[in-house]
């Protein structure tokens, strides 16, 4: 059992593993840096638009229909601020952005210990050509994780990152986390999940609702990377 003596004693945060490499644009002790996050696409549901092609997972094949095709890699960027650290994207392929959002450090001193953030998202697919549908505040969940190995090295490359404004970075600068990484997509069931749209000279046109019947808030659509377990 903790004293009030344990209590009081700042945080230990956890120590980068002896083969880590600080990054070029790394501005704090670990986790902070720029980050290559190697996953593969694990799961996806599609309960929550009664047509299931309107949700779709890059890179639209998970590991079990071809594991040579399933692996999505996340570029981020992690900065010290504070008394804590914080997590941004880069521009990538399928519209996963978000900038400062900060990090939460769970299970602290156990083997699932992990830095976990949560934020929403505004997601758009092409289920066909000409027609964009709209998932509004879609939640992004991440965990990085610091004790947990990972065990899917893909032989693919990187998906090269393309860096926001905010936070510049080149290819070069990205080094692959060293840990196991969990990222998921959700989003419950609505009147307007999705909101599709036919694209007219890359403007939204006519909304589509005819065969889009709303589904209920338990009814999920989802995107599971992992780079574990398989």
């Amino acid at each position: 059992m903790k004293t009030d003596a344990d209590l009081s004693k700042p945080p230990i945060w956890p120590q980068a593993p002896e083969n880590a490499t600080s990054t070029s644009n790394s501005t704090g002790p670990f986790p902070a840096g720029s980050y290559t996050l190697i996953t593969f696409l694990d799961t996806v549901q599609t309960d929550c638009s009664s047509q299931a092609q309107d949700w779709s997972c890059y890179p639209y094949h998970t590991h079990n229909q071809s594991a040579s095709q399933a692996t999505a890699n996340f570029t981020w960027v992690i900065t010290s601020s504070g008394d804590g650290f914080s997590v941004s994207s880069t521009s990538n392929p399928w519209s996963i952005n978000f900038d400062g959002t900060p990090l939460t450090l769970v299970d602290a001193g156990t083997d699932n210990e992990r830095y976990q953030f949560n934020t929403s998202l505004n997601k758009i697919t092409v289920p066909t050509i000409g027609v964009n549908c709209f998932f509004n505040d879609t939640n992004l969940e991440g965990n990085l994780y610091t004790q947990k190995a990972p065990t899917y090295l893909s032989s693919s490359p990187a998906n090269p990152p393309a860096a926001n404004p905010s936070s510049p970075a080149t290819s070069d600068d990205f080094q692959p986390w060293p840990y196991a990484v969990e990222v998921r997509q959700t989003i419950g069931g609505g009147q307007t999940v999705p909101e599709c749209f036919r694209i007219q000279d890359d403007r939204k046109g006519d909304r589509i609702t005819d065969g889009i019947t709303p589904q209920g808030a338990s009814a999920v659509c989802s995107c599971d990377y992992r780079n574990f377990g398989s």
